[in-house]
């Protein structure tokens, strides 16, 4: 399937609700969903770099390697509330940075995750309770893992 036929195909949903009589969606559920789907995304890519950067650093391939199971549990709980929310599993794109450069590529995680942190607070601003819940476990979370990335990347220096 192209990636134009799978673009027009997202919506559907919607079309085919609006076409049997129901109510359109609200622009914020709407943009709230496209938030949840960003983070499922940056989460399977996480982990996948993770695992990936555990390989290139056989010395924190533990530490690394923890980190990608965090990721991989911020994943399903993401997706566990865009079913319930929607009634659609959402598969992230399979694609992701491997990690290259030795140090630069842990610093990146690291501004990755602080980026990540400060998302998942200013989405849980907007959000119904629980998700805004799911999103400030998640930002602690990814406070935590940059403080773990910083201390291999003092470690290593």
């Amino acid at each position: 399937m192209d990636a134009n036929t799978k673009a027009a195909l997202e919506g559907f949903g919607a079309v085919w609700s609006r076409v049997c009589g129901g109510q359109p969606e609200a622009d914020g559920r709407e943009n709230g969903l496209e938030a949840l789907r960003g983070f499922i995304a940056d989460e399977a890519c996480a982990a996948a770099y993770y695992e990936a950067a555990a390989g290139r650093f056989p010395r924190f391939a533990q530490r690394l390697r923890e980190l990608a199971r965090d990721e991989r549990g911020h994943l399903r709980s993401l997706q566990g509330e865009h079913f319930l929310l929607t009634g659609e599993i959402y598969l992230p794109p399979e694609s992701c940075p491997l990690p290259r450069g030795g140090l630069r590529a842990l610093r990146r995680a690291y501004c990755d995750e602080l980026e990540a942190a400060a998302a998942y607070v200013s989405a849980a601003q907007g959000a119904d309770e629980a998700l805004a819940g799911l999103y400030r476990r998640n930002a602690s979370d990814e406070e935590r893992h940059a403080g773990i990335l910083k201390e291999l990347i003092l470690r290593a220096l």
